[in-house]
């Protein structure tokens, strides 16, 4: 039994545990501190996590998923040769394979997780997130936001300092700012903003159009003309911009080479040119600036200017580009901590609250942290206006953004109608007046039943129970009769039904199946290979024609003939050793 944190990133994944008074990052089974996350299914049905999977992705450009929590709670599919996966489904592949890879390098079983997601994550983000740990085998213990995590873990560190932080997080496909107070061990969250929209993997599209740009202006015609893959060749670019983004972190330019793009005139073309910094930045100036946008919006949310924080926290791997320091320097001068590893701190607090659910932290050190609701939550209602006019669509809230979580909120409402026995809820999240312009989180629950009486007579108090891990329930009371109707939130759009899910576990235990079968041969063929070195001539002969029987199996992609000749191989093992 064991419980860690994870960071569960769009570009790249990283998990902790909690142990002897500190969070240990664990690597996975290539030893490895952060893990891609990336998927794919090889043609012979083989699944590829992790960086291997980045690394073929050019290769297999059509069954490779990159940066699939972007499509989180979104109830879009992934369509991988043909078959159309959810997003949670990609997602508990990921997570499968870090607590797997954890139970291997702690020797113990991992049944629990603290999960992060970004703070501007919406409900049905949050349910997928939770779904995606569910169907990989892990009881979610919390869903924590990603900038609190961070705060976390160094308030962990920092228990005698009391302060105002500012989280700058700009992960691979989102960016949060968040602004929190440190006292006597309390991590208090005074204003959380993001953009779900925004991450490092802009700044790799950004870079890719100038690669596309500079080969175009050298060459006199588009490069996507003349490639023999299109997807093949996007997924090179993308490869080509990341590496140069990574170089012009400590580089003033970068060199671009990819090999072979496709026939000109039946004469191979390739592309090696050079991107500076100076280009790559003022590309990428309309992003920083968004973001400073929201850092604004955040001080000015918690009420502070940027001369009352007192350290800045750069979390995320794009903030080691050198414009995105130098933007949030400006404001803050020195107050960025440099001692923070940006791609490992969330992980880490992540890990911190798993100490902290597990008692692995003393509860006497009163460590903890008190988030906040991101948005603000309410009901479509009709409203009279000042002409005596039914407005329909106006939104009421009940929970106001940056209130401190968990939290309960009651509001009455009038039947509007004579005769009136039945309400609709529909609830909503966001900052417009308009409920068009908000988010939808739930438009199924009804309170039937009212007795009939006229208009405006019948009271309906409706309750919003925002709980720690960002999830909100519903209550409706009827008060003339004291009938309750409690909803917890769970079918809504972009978010699995119960018969999904099962359906999910289902197809994910038939290619764990086909999987593991690929695996046992291929262990199997190594003995065997081994093997042969230490028997007699006639018996390695036999090995030889065994392996040959069953890597034919593997080519067919025959899994009954495959665990068939697996087993035949095995006993001819035990049979000539």
């Amino acid at each position: 039994m064991g419980i860690i944190g994870i960071d569960l990133g769009t570009t790249n994944s990283a998990m902790a545990y909690y142990e002897d008074g500190k969070a240990h990052i664990v690597t996975n089974d290539q030893d490895q501190r952060t893990t891609p996350s990336v998927y794919q299914v090889k043609p012979n049905g083989e699944e590829v996590i992790g960086l291997a999977a980045k690394k073929g992705a050019a290769t297999f450009a059509n069954r490779t998923v990159l940066e699939v929590k972007r499509l989180m709670g979104t109830g879009e599919d992934v369509v991988i040769d043909g078959n159309a996966y959810r997003p949670e489904e990609i997602s508990s592949k990921y997570l499968r394979y870090l607590k797997e890879s954890a139970e291997q390098k702690l020797n113990r079983n991992i049944d629990e997780a603290v999960i992060t997601v970004p703070a501007y994550f919406t409900d049905a983000q949050r349910k997928a997130t939770k779904d995606a740990g569910e169907l990989a085998g892990l009881t979610v213990e919390r869903i924590i936001n990603e900038p609190t995590a961070a705060a976390l873990a160094f308030c962990h560190d920092n228990l005698d300092e009391d302060r105002h932080l500012l989280v700058y997080d700009l992960g691979g496909g989102t960016f949060d700012v968040s602004v929190v107070e440190l006292f006597e061990g309390i991590v208090t969250v005074q204003s959380s903003v993001g953009d779900n929209e925004l991450g490092g993997t802009d700044f790799d599209k950004v870079l890719a159009n100038l690669i596309l740009e500079t080969f175009e202006k050298e060459n006199g015609y588009p490069m996507e003309t003349i490639a023999q893959d299109p997807k093949m060749l996007a997924y090179t670019i993308k490869e080509a911009a990341e590496s140069a983004k990574i170089e012009l972190s400590t580089q003033v330019e970068a060199t671009i080479m990819i090999p072979f793009i496709g026939l000109k005139d039946n004469f191979p073309v390739g592309f090696n040119g050079t991107i500076t910094r100076n280009a790559f930045e003022e590309a990428i100036r309309p992003y920083i600036d968004r973001t400073l946008e929201k850092v604004a919006t955040a001080l000015a949310e918690a009420g502070l200017t940027p001369s009352d924080i007192d350290e800045v926290l750069m979390v995320g791997g794009s903030t080691r580009v050198p414009a995105v320091q130098e933007a949030v320097d400006s404001l803050f001068g020195d107050k960025i901590r440099t001692d923070v590893n940006p791609d490992e701190v969330v992980a880490q607090g992540a890990a911190v609250q798993a100490g902290l659910k597990s008692g692995a932290i003393d509860a006497s050190t009163g460590l903890m942290a008190i988030d906040v609701c991101p948005y603000t939550l309410g009901l479509s209602i009709v409203q009279e206006n000042e002409y005596g006019e039914n407005v329909f669509g106006v939104f009421d809230p009940l929970i106001e953004k940056n209130t401190p979580i968990p939290t309960k909120q009651t509001k009455t409402y009038y039947t509007m109608e004579d005769g009136q026995e039945e309400v609709h809820l529909e609830i909503y999240q966001g900052e417009a007046r308009r409920v068009e312009d908000n988010t939808l989180v739930s438009d199924d629950i009804y309170v039937r039943n009212i007795p009939r009486n006229r208009a405006g007579a019948e009271q309906i108090q409706v309750t919003f129970h925002y709980d720690i891990n960002g999830l909100i329930n519903v209550e409706a009371l009827v008060v003339s009769t004291g009938q309750v109707v409690k909803e917890v939130i769970e079918s809504q759009q972009g978010v699995m039904s119960k018969e999904e899910k099962s359906q999910a576990v289902r197809r994910m235990e038939e290619e764990e199946h086909v999987s593991d079968a690929y695996d046992r041969a291929k262990k199997a063929i190594h003995k065997a290979e081994r093997a042969k070195a230490a028997c007699s001539e006639q018996d390695a002969a036999r090995l030889s024609d065994q392996i040959a029987h069953l890597q034919a199996a593997l080519e067919a992609e025959d899994v009954r003939a495959i665990e068939r000749n697996e087993q035949k191989l095995l006993d001819l093992l035990l049979e000539v050793l």
